[in-house]
């Protein structure tokens, strides 16, 4: 044979001698000799199998729990996870198991998981992510390590941190709502929870993370299931060493089209938002998760920026994490309540004692101790998480153990929150009352020994919004039905991503609105709570008229008619600074102290406006004046583009063509006001319509940039002022020797603040206590109304002197000289970030009309004038006011 040949066959059998020998080195050698060193410590576990590791036993064992009816039982230990139950009562607590060739020492020793967890030394990193685990959640915060975690970390606590949860929270409820909606007419009937839940949580998550409703991201939360169910089917599966690189399985190629899928919707979600940026549509991004996101991908420091694929991938974990760890949650939660009645009826009680039949808000959610009990008690017998994987990053000392480098480590919480050494012989009962004082004294003290959410730095992000979201839609559904579990209920609890029900979770609902239950909630609302909230004003020294069942102080209206029937005398009447009204059953807290009136309005969001009554709703709808958030602001800009300085000037020529008065109307009744709120809408339509046909039919490039609509304060303003200067001869004329140039009208500048603050266009500022607030020396209950009583601060002696109820324009030589430099003395148009936008508007139009009726008329007023003002809109002459030119 010759040199060549002998060649030929030499390097063939080489190259595979030496694939032999890594093959046995890496799958058998190593495992046997991480085997024996974990051994020789006292970590015994099942033998070491070639290649597949404890793959078969493992499924085996998992096959037959599965195939077993357990029978409703909290005890879901051996259940979801047989083999590790059994090798933990052959072994001990911490043992050695084998996925495969890869090592894995697992550990439910309190005291191992709290260093392992904590991390200190950052010996314990995530361990790397399977191919499948990998597809469905890439580079995302739940599996990356280093600076690229701490910045991906500090976005998802930008979001999820106290400030941002109480603005999620509406969004939250819109959620419940709806789908409490779809509960209507189901009494008596059942329903699957779990899946109600999942398309609730997915609808949440959608909304408050990415701005996008379910129905768009719906498509995404499917995939990744059908990603979660593919993982899961191959999470034991053992493979052949070289061979699935050569030739890649069919589940493989599955998740990887489902993972480009995923990219492809995200990135439809991403371009919307940067094309309505790039079309001057929006201004930013978004405020949400997914507006960080974005954000930071345009960020111009590199350091801080991500890439297209982090981006996907952030936004796959919070779709996947956000939706399926509350998803579990809830419906366990309401599971243990349907089989516990008793604890239902308890958290029913809180919830209906803090809210009453309210929506929940955040600093109420704070205080309902009964359902933290019940929410955790829930997390420690059906856990989110079936166990938290960890790496040996290098050879360590983990107690008395040495672990060399790159072995798996797997912290079983399910294991440790099942333990009756830790948790008493009850340890498979549900007793929320085990939680009565706190994590740390159920758990001892031992920080290791309860840790739903992970433990130490990278414990879950979402914790508090997961929390909320829980009790959220808990306290909705309690103040509504009653539930009990259905016979149809199969127990059959299984491992996932979480800890799922395997055939669902049946309920039957029972309405609670019901007679005796309709009757309870009536007292609740018109009695109990009213006199609750004055008995806790009163004790702060505010005082007010005592609430009357039902009408509260509205009979006063009674007053109202006396005085109208009166001619009007001026009276030194001193307002009370603060004091507490009954609008019916609404608490309505009268402030005239102007360090109070400047805090309130300066806080919108803290003290947002009151919803309106159906009446004013139907008169002013979803306009500036009420809404609230983004909207408001949106709105607002449109309003500060109308009348900026330049709008001005373009509106003074028709100031002064035609000066327009805004006719109000009283409706009799609702249908009247509905019937008056249609045809006004099919008045501004038709104005709509005719310039949008314009600029179709090309007769106009443009929409037009005025502002449509007028100010019912202009017409008051001007009125009252014509009355002062016609009762006031003397500054009649001083105001019509200055009139040359509107810019430099002092004394009608004078006249017009003096009349402002004798007849203010507001009869005051309403706004509503968002949350329970701490407000200078009073503590304010949620949910009641505040009202700003400017006619009562601008008739104040103690703030203008004895001759308050006087005409003195002078007084307003300067404004912060005459309200002695206190913003709270003086608003007309309100104070703050909701002041009125069209101030310059209404001084600038009254201003002009003034001056050109100056400049032809003297005025005198009537012997006919009966002084009369009564409160509408604005304060407006009940019986006109007649002058005689």
């Amino acid at each position: 044979m010759s040199a060549l040949m002998k060649l030929v066959l030499l390097v063939p059998c080489s190259l595979f001698f030496i694939a032999l020998m890594k093959l046995l080195y890496d799958y058998l050698w190593i495992p046997l000799r991480i085997q024996r060193m974990l051994n020789s410590q006292g970590i015994m576990g099942p033998p070491y199998r070639f290649i597949q590791g404890n793959n078969k036993e493992v499924a085996k064992m998992r096959q037959e729990a599965s195939s077993k009816s357990p029978g409703l039982t909290h005890d879901i230990f051996p259940i979801v996870h047989p083999h590790m139950c059994s090798w933990i009562e052959k072994y001990g607590k911490n043992y050695l198991s084998w996925d495969g060739v890869r090592p894995e020492v697992v550990i439910s020793d309190p005291e191992l998981i709290r260093e392992v967890l904590k991390n200190s030394e950052k010996a314990f990193p995530k361990r790397k992510p399977t191919v499948y685990l990998n597809n469905m959640l890439g580079d995302g915060i739940l599996l990356v390590e280093g600076e690229k975690w701490e910045r991906k970390r500090k976005l998802a606590d930008h979001v999820f941190h106290g400030e941002s949860l109480k603005n999620m929270t509406p969004t939250i409820i819109a959620s419940v709502e709806t789908m409490l909606g779809r509960w209507k007419g189901q009494d008596g009937k059942e329903i699957e929870v779990f899946g109600e839940f999942r398309v609730l949580t997915s609808e949440v998550i959608s909304r408050t993370a990415f701005g996008s409703s379910y129905v768009e991201g719906e498509k995404i939360f499917d995939m990744l299931n059908k990603m979660s169910i593919i993982m899961k089917r191959n999470i034991f599966k053992t493979s052949i060493p070289f061979f699935h690189k050569l030739r890649k399985p069919a589940d493989l190629l599955e998740s990887e089209a489902l993972a480009k899928e995923i990219r492809d919707c995200v990135m439809k979600i991403v371009k919307k938002r940067e094309d309505k940026v790039m079309n001057g549509e929006a201004d930013n991004f978004g405020n949400d998760f997914l507006g960080l996101l974005v954000n930071t991908f345009h960020d111009s420091d590199k350091k801080n920026r991500i890439s297209l694929e982090d981006l996907v991938d952030e936004c796959k974990a919070f779709y996947l994490a956000g939706q399926e760890t509350v998803n579990s949650l809830l419906a366990w939660t309401v599971f243990l309540l349907a089989i516990h009645g008793d604890w239902q009826e308890k958290a029913r009680r809180q919830v209906i004692n803090i809210f009453g039949n309210q929506n929940p808000h955040t600093t109420g959610l704070a205080k309902l101790k009964i359902m933290t009990m019940i929410i955790n008690e829930t997390l420690r017998l059906y856990g989110l998480s079936n166990g938290l994987m960890r790496k040996v990053g290098r050879e360590v000392r983990l107690g008395k153990l040495v672990l060399p480098a790159n072995i798996d480590l797997m912290s079983l919480n399910v294991a440790v929150h099942h333990d009756p050494q830790l948790w008493g012989d009850d340890v498979h009962l549900f007793r929320p009352e085990r939680f009565a004082e706190g994590i740390a004294k159920a758990t001892n003290y031992n920080a290791g020994a309860f840790f739903p959410f992970g433990l130490g730095p990278r414990s879950c992000a979402g914790m508090s919004f997961g929390i909320t979201e829980t009790k959220t839609a808990l306290s909705m559904i309690l103040q509504r039905y009653s539930f009990t579990l259905s016979p149809a209920y199969v127990h059959s609890p299984i491992s996932a991503i979480t800890v799922q029900p395997k055939h669902g979770i049946q309920i039957i609902l029972e309405s609670l609105h019901d007679d005796a239950q309709t009757l309870m909630n009536f007292i609740y609302d018109y009695l109990w709570i009213p006199l609750r909230i004055q008995h806790i004003i009163n004790m702060q020294g505010i005082k007010g008229l005592p609430y009357r069942f039902i009408h509260g102080n509205n009979k006063v209206v009674k007053m109202w008619k006396e005085a109208f029937s009166k001619p009007l005398a001026l009276n030194d009447c001193i307002f009370p600074r603060n004091y507490l009204y009954w609008n019916g059953a609404r608490a309505e807290l009268v402030i005239s102290e102007p360090e109070l009136v400047k805090e309130v309005l300066r806080n919108s969001e803290t003290f947002p406006k009151r919803k309106p009554n159906i009446y004013l709703s139907k008169l002013l709808g979803k306009g500036l004046v009420f809404i609230e958030g983004e909207k408001w602001m949106k709105h607002r800009k449109l309003a500060n583009y109308a009348f900026h300085g330049e709008s001005f000037k373009n509106m003074t020529p028709a100031l002064i063509d035609s000066v327009e008065t805004i006719k109000l109307w009283k409706p009799a009744d609702l249908q009247e006001s509905e019937d008056l709120a249609e045809e006004i809408k099919d008045c501004a339509m038709k104005l709509v319509k005719k310039r949008e046909e314009k600029v179709v039919s090309r007769e106009a490039d443009n929409f037009g940039n005025d502002f449509l609509g007028l100010l019912e304060k202009v017409n008051s303003l001007l009125a009252w002022t014509i009355l002062h200067l016609a009762v006031h001869g003397d500054w009649q004329e001083k105001a019509r020797r200055e009139v040359v140039d509107i810019s430099k009208l002092k004394t009608m500048t004078m006249i017009i603040n003096e009349t402002l603050r004798l007849y203010g266009p507001a009869n005051g500022l309403m706004r509503r206590v968002r949350r329970e607030i701490r407000i200078r020396k009073l503590v304010l209950a949620a949910s009641i109304d505040l009202l700003v009583a400017t006619a009562a601060l601008h008739h104040d002696p103690r703030q203008w002197g004895d001759d308050v109820h006087l005409f003195k324009p002078e007084r307003f030589a300067g404004v912060a000289n005459a309200t002695k430099y206190n913003g709270g003395a003086f608003f007309p148009f309100g104070f703050g970030p909701r002041a009125c936008i069209v101030m310059n508007f209404a001084t600038a139009e009254t201003k002009i009309d003034l001056s050109m009726i100056l400049q032809r008329y003297t005025i005198t007023l009537s012997p006919a004038y009966v002084p009369s003002p009564v409160s509408a809109i604005t304060i407006q002459p009940q019986h006109g006011i007649q002058i005689i030119l």
